[in-house]
Formats: structure tokens, sequence, C-alpha cells
């Protein structure tokens, strides 16, 4: 099956358990494969939330907000003909969305992905290797091990706290979710750059360990924040855990 196909199953509702085990692995490994599910699944999102906005407003935000780096450019044409077509199929292709009986471990696995590497972009120009450029492409590789004990390093030689959000994310990436979130925590204690995300991620990983209460805590942050960061996917995230 390609790839797109498996996501294609997994917002039908309709992945065998061999073919969800090869989804989670595929969203630990492939960058690519996890950036482009999260595409799918914001639009699938969007549509949740169009049924409280005008079409046209809909569309304008999908224009807006949806634009693939280094791939296209969503045109006008497709984005009415992707949300006909998506909004007449709209009972089967948000099922999981809409759901109510999903558990903690489906939850987490159809809103986690990897945050983007934004704080150390990799170019093919750049010769010079150090210590965090290579754990930076461990983790753009999804190589999450390699990349986790590089950032402990770089952490260790800059005391650049940014870099343990990172390193949290990796542990996240790899199923340690008690350990990512003990750093995730420990870097809202002194880190500001990456708070709201932080918040997100250990709204996630409580609700993957069963704890609710503390899951909402971290949505509430999310939501009251400055900037967009996930807001919408936590106020629909917030309303299936009450």
């Amino acid at each position: 099956m390609n790839k797109s196909s498996l996501i294609d199953k997994y917002f039908q509702n309709n992945l065998s358990s061999e073919e969800k085990i090869t989804l989670h692995e595929l969203l630990k490994s492939d960058m690519s494969f996890a950036k482009e599910f999260s595409f799918q699944k914001d639009v699938q999102i969007a549509i949740q939330l169009a049924e409280r906005k005008s079409l046209k407003l809909f569309l304008q935000e999908l224009e807006q907000n949806y634009t693939i780096k280094n791939r296209f450019v969503l045109s006008k044409k497709w984005l009415v003909a992707a949300s006909i077509s998506l909004m007449l199929s709209f009972l089967g292709t948000v099922y999981f969305f809409n759901s109510e009986g999903n558990s903690n471990e489906e939850l987490y696995a159809a809103y986690f992905t990897p945050y983007s590497n934004v704080e150390y972009p990799i170019t093919r120009s750049e010769t010079l290797h150090n210590i965090k450029r290579n754990a930076f492409i461990a983790y753009e590789m999804g190589d999450f091990s390699k990349a986790e004990k590089l950032l402990n390093k770089a952490y260790e030689e800059s005391k650049n706290i940014e870099l343990l959000f990172y390193k949290g994310i990796s542990l996240l990436s790899q199923n340690k979710q008690q350990e990512g979130s003990e750093i995730l925590q420990f870097y809202l204690t002194q880190g500001t750059k990456y708070r709201t995300q932080a918040n997100w991620y250990l709204a996630l990983s409580n609700l993957q360990l069963g704890k609710k209460e503390r899951a909402k805590k971290y949505l509430l942050e999310v939501i009251n924040s400055t900037g967009g960061f996930k807001k919408k996917e936590s106020e629909i995230l917030l309303e299936k855990i009450e």
C-alpha cells in the first residue's frame, strides 16, 4: 500500500491492525510523511470548523494557512474543488474526529507529529559539522534516538535551553512519554521561545499517560496563549476528553 492510501484509510477509520502499526512507524521515522499526515489532519479539522463558518471564510482560511513549503501553493480552483469534494464526503472522512469513543492512544496518534526543525535549519551549502548540526540532521531524518543523545550533548556544551524542547520531542517520538514530559516541564521553567508548543506536547503526552486533568490544563494554556499555534486542535481535543 502506498503512503497516500494509508492516510486515506486512516481518515476513513478503515485501517487494519497491521496498517495502524505501519502508520505509527512512518510517523516516527519519515518526516515528510509526518508533515503530509499533519496537513491532511489540519484539513479535516478545518472541515469540522467550516460548519460554523461560511464557505467563503473557510476557503480564505485554507488559502492563507495551507501553503506547502517547497511543494506547491493551493490554488483557488483546487480549494473550491477540494472543499466541495470533502464536504460531500464529510461524514465519512471525519468519522474519527467526530466519534466519541476514541482511546487516549488513538487520540495521541491522531494529533502527535514531531515539531518541525525551525531552530537550526539544515542547508546543503554548510560544510561545518558540529554536535548541534548533527543533532538536527538526525532529528529531520527521524532518527530520534540519535537526535536525543546529540541534543543532550549539545545542551551540556552550550546550555541553550531551546535544545531541551527538541530533546523532549525526540523522547516523545520514541514513545518515552514520561521522560519527554519531564524534559518539557523543565523547559517551561526557563524557556520562552517554544512555550505554547511545549504546552501542546505536554497535553498530548499526559493524555497518552492517562492523566486527563493535566492534559486539560496544558490544552487550556495553548488555547489562552497568544498566536494561533494548535488553538483549534486544542479546542477540539479538549471537547473530546471532557
